[in-house]
């Protein structure tokens, strides 16, 4: 099911991106941290994790032998028709159907 128009430049995310970035701000106690993550999921286009969209990731899951975050966020990348998938994990370009941009794939370690 594709997304309807959005925004050109608008960042799409799901539930599972928010539940991810808030794990080490609320581990560590830092509420200006979990403001800001907060105030940034609000000004994007959310995206609903639909039933159909777990059997996917499971299907991903056991073909690419992925975690289960990873398959979610290809399942949903998938099911929306998303034309990239944005992510730090070099992992997902064998199982993706789509375009995968490695965000840190320039920075140097």
């Amino acid at each position: 099911m594709p997304l309807k128009s959005p925004k050109i430049g608008s960042s799409i995310i799901s539930p599972l991106v928010e539940l991810e970035c808030l794990v080490v701000p609320l581990r560590n106690g830092n509420p200006s941290i979990i403001q800001r993550y907060e105030s940034f999921f609000q000004q994007q286009i959310s995206l609903d994790i639909e039933p159909s969209i777990y059997r996917f990731a499971a299907e991903l899951r056991s073909r690419h032998r992925l975690k289960t975050p990873d398959a979610l966020h290809l399942a949903i990348a998938h099911h929306y028709e998303c034309v990239e998938l944005w992510t730090n994990d070099h992992r997902l370009h064998e199982a993706a159907t789509h375009n995968v941009i490695n965000v840190l794939s320039g920075l140097q370690t």
